[in-house]
């Protein structure tokens, strides 16, 4: 009895990992990814938290997070990314998807990208990269920056720090600037 109830339980247990592996694969061929890589491990309510000398560097929220051990790759759903200065919240970058490459160090940002910065500053665009080995943001694509004054800037290209203090707009470069006041510091 205890025998068959063991075998029972294998059979059980290789039939719900085969099941599951086949839903994995006919969802990635309906979605038109013959060729799709399953990945290694899915995580849920999935966190990364980057430091240095003991303090948080950097913090990545998301629903969901693909790990590819063989290609060095985490693909997550749902980004919330959050910068640290001195140990408190800095920048937030929000966007529908992303990529870590853990090796080269370089966080993706992918569709709808939002970062808000702690003066309230806006960027808006649709790929962001992040290198931790660089501290620079950058992007080929077509980015809008607002200011909390009023300020729009607008090109194509652009490589910043984290807080957006200082940047480059590669080209096609367009942005309305207000004057500031006598009274206001520089």
């Amino acid at each position: 009895m205890e025998k068959s109830l063991r075998i029972l339980y294998i059979i059980l247990f290789f039939g719900l990992m085969l099941n599951c592996h086949k839903r994995a694969v006919t969802t990635a061929v309906q979605m038109g990814q013959t060729n799709a890589k399953i990945p290694d491990v899915i995580l849920y309510d999935f966190s990364y938290h980057f430091t240095s000398k003991g303090r948080s560097v950097w913090v990545l929220s998301s629903q969901k997070a693909d790990v590819f051990r063989d290609e060095d790759l985490i693909k997550v759903d749902g980004v919330h990314l959050i910068f640290y200065q001195n140990g408190k919240p800095d920048t937030i970058v929000d966007a529908r998807f992303g990529e870590v490459k853990e090796k080269e160090k370089i966080l993706s940002a992918m569709s709808n990208v939002i970062l808000r910065t702690h003066d309230n500053s806006i960027l808006k665009t649709e790929i962001l990269h992040w290198n931790d080995s660089t501290a620079k943001l950058y992007t080929d694509e077509f980015v809008m920056i607002t200011r909390p004054n009023g300020d729009v800037i607008q090109g194509y290209g652009m490589e910043a720090d984290n807080n957006l203090e200082k940047m480059i707009i590669k080209k096609r470069v367009k942005g309305l600037l207000y004057e500031k006041k006598k009274d206001e510091k520089m």
